[in-house]
Formats: C-alpha cells, sequence, structure tokens
C-alpha cells in the first residue's frame, strides 16, 4: 500500500461506523489521521482505535478538506447534504446510504465482482455501496451467473432488526423482555410485534406491490451483474434476530448445472464459505455468521427437472459482511493504486 491516507468515517457511533472502525485497525489500514464524526449529540463521544481514544466530532463543522478519504455510515438524509460537501472539497467518498445507489454515474461496486469500476475512480469521486442483502446474495450466485447464467432467482430474506440500527435492537430487546415477565410491549420501529415474531415488509411500497427494500433490492442485483433482463422475486421477511441476514435461494439458470459443478465453482468464490462439515449442521445467522466476514452457505441443492438450477441457503453478518467489510476492501483498493 502507499504512504498513509487522512480517513474520516461519517456515523462513527452507529453500528456500520463502530464495525468499520474495528475492521479498519483489525486489518491494519494504513492511516495518518482519522476523524470519527457524528451529530452533535454524540460529539465528544470516546472511541477506541488502535489503542488509542479518540473523540467523535460534529460533522456539522468538519472540514472535509483535512482528508483524502471519507467512510460514510450515515442515513440517506445526512449522505445526501453531506456527501457533495466532502466531494466538492476534494475528498474521495464511499457511501453506504441507499441514495446514491442507482445512480447511473455512480459505481455501485462489491469487491469481489466489480473492483473494475475502481480504475477509473479519481479524488472527489463517489462510490456507492450496495445493501448487505444484496452483497449477500451475489457474492454466492456470481459464480454460476458466470458460468451458465441466470434466467430467475427467487430469494426469501430474513432480515435482522440490526438492518434499522441501534433502534431496531432496542425494539426487540425490549419487547423480548416485556413478553418474559407478562406485559403490555409497544411496537414502534416496526409495524407490530417483532420479538418471537416475523414480519414480511408491508410498509413503503415502491411498485407491483414490492416493498421499497424489495424494489432496490432488484435494481441493486441488475446493476452490479449489468443484466437488467435477470428476473428476480424477492420478498423481504423482518425476523427476531440481532445480528445476520438469512436467506432461501432458488436459482434458475439458462443451461444446465449439476450441484457438485456448483459447489466446485462456489469453492473458489472470496468471502464465500461452503464446508462440508458445517453443512451438515446447517449454516445460521447466530452460530456461525454473527461477528465474521464470510458469508456462509449451506444445502445446496439440485432444482426438480424439467428446471435447469440449484437451490441454497445463506447467512452472513449484515453489519459486518454485509456492509462494513465491503466499504473497508474498497477502501483498501482505492489506497493501493487510485488516490
Amino acid at each position: 500500500m502507499k504512504n498513509p491516507v487522512s480517513l474520516a468515517i461519517v456515523g462513527a457511533t452507529g453500528l456500520i461506523g463502530d464495525a468499520v472502525v474495528n475492521l479498519l485497525a483489525a486489518r491494519e489500514f494504513p492511516i495518518d489521521q482519522i476523524y470519527l464524526l457524528a451529530s452533535a449529540e454524540s460529539a465528544g463521544t470516546p472511541i477506541e482505535f488502535n489503542e488509542k481514544s479518540h473523540r467523535v466530532r460534529d460533522l456539522a463543522g468538519f472540514d472535509f478538506s483535512q482528508v483524502e478519504l471519507a467512510i460514510f455510515c450515515a442515513p440517506a438524509k445526512v449522505a445526501a447534504h453531506y456527501v457533495p460537501v466532502a466531494q466538492a472539497a476534494g475528498c474521495t467518498v464511499i457511501d453506504h446510504s441507499d441514495y446514491f445507489r442507482l445512480d447511473d454515474s455512480v459505481p455501485l461496486v462489491i469487491p469481489e465482482i466489480n473492483p473494475h469500476l475502481l480504475e477509473t475512480c479519481r479524488p472527489g469521486d463517489l462510490i456507492s455501496c450496495p445493501d448487505s442483502a444484496t452483497t449477500q446474495m451475489l457474492l454466492a450466485i456470481y459464480p454460476i451467473y458466470q458460468e451458465v447464467g441466470i434466467k430467475r432467482i427467487d430469494v426469501t430474506t430474513c432480515l435482522a432488526v440490526s438492518s434499522i440500527g441501534k433502534i431496531g435492537i432496542e425494539e426487540l430487546s425490549k419487547q423480548a423482555i416485556a413478553l418474559l415477565n407478562l406485559k403490555k410491549l409497544q411496537a414502534k420501529q416496526f409495524s407490530q410485534q417483532i420479538a418471537f415474531n416475523l414480519l414480511p415488509q408491508d410498509t413503503e411500497f415502491a411498485d407491483a406491490d414490492l416493498s421499497r427494500q424489495e424494489s432496490l433490492f432488484i435494481k441493486e442485483t441488475q446493476k452490479i451483474l449489468a443484466d437488467p433482463d435477470i428476473s428476480i422475486a424477492p420478498w423481504h421477511i423482518d425476523a427476531p434476530v440481532f445480528f445476520g441476514h438469512s436467506q432461501t435461494l432458488t436459482i434458475e439458470t439458462k443451461e444446465n448445472i449439476s450441484v457438485e459443478d456448483a459447489s466446485n465453482l462456489l469453492a473458489g468464490m472470496p468471502g464465500l464459505v461452503h464446508d462440508k462439515q458445517i453443512d451438515a449442521l446447517i449454516p445460521t445467522a447466530v452460530t456461525h455468521a454473527a461477528s465474521h466476514e464470510e458469508v456462509y452457505l449451506g444445502r445446496l441443492r439440485s432444482l426438480p427437472e424439467p428446471l435447469h438450477g440449484v437451490g441454497m441457503w445463506l447467512v452472513a453478518d449484515n453489519i459486518r459482511r454485509g456492509a462494513a467489510m465491503g466499504s473497508v476492501q474498497i477502501a483498501e483498493i482505492l489506497v493501493k493504486g487510485y488516490l
């Protein structure tokens, strides 16, 4: 890597921001100076990084000309306002929000799949990261897509409550405690009780009876694969799990592929774990994925004739793998050759 860079983390006190900070330290990312930014309410909060305590600064007053790179781990409304400010100061931005993902001028990058999009990156450019559920699925289907093509994907994603941040974790915790103590519960962040329950997403419908997240999931997948014709039928379900999305996939391929051939292809995919010992236990979000940087695959099986394709079960930590890891990998690529 080149000389250390100056770096800002926007939303450093959130779940994704915290995971990014931890991964940067664990992977020994070359940092000259780090600035941890958040709202005025969080300013002054101490955060440990590389065995030193850093105080969180107020985002509103930060001068982005001080840094070469910024990783935004903040909501869309924050990104919409401050990303252009950072770019205008000559800062390269990696953004986790969904605000810029479908902008044709902004590359949507999963480092294991389309890192070539970073080759034209220059200071002041913007790179967007896809949703964690999109990343999880694409890491598992991409080798198959390249080898035999894909006609259609039917996918159900059980979303961990951490997908909406700390407020999701807090609501599930409070509801579980209330129920176990035979007390009334309140549903604020979710439309109904989330504790010991499953909630098919029923708010913010986009089009054709798809939730906003389901619609984004389709469009992000098509953009990353550069394939607007691939058919995707998603269901997003909020699940009473703190960390880790779980997915079932039925993948109809253009050409026939055996389970053995699919398994061999998937064995070579970076970031994906398909291990027979793990498969025998069936990987789960809690026992395998949580706090790890890999996507775990189990129950790989063939489709009934006359269909070509395979089905599979996937789990991954939505915060650490699905979100934070991608932005850190992008930052590493940028530092090596494009900043």
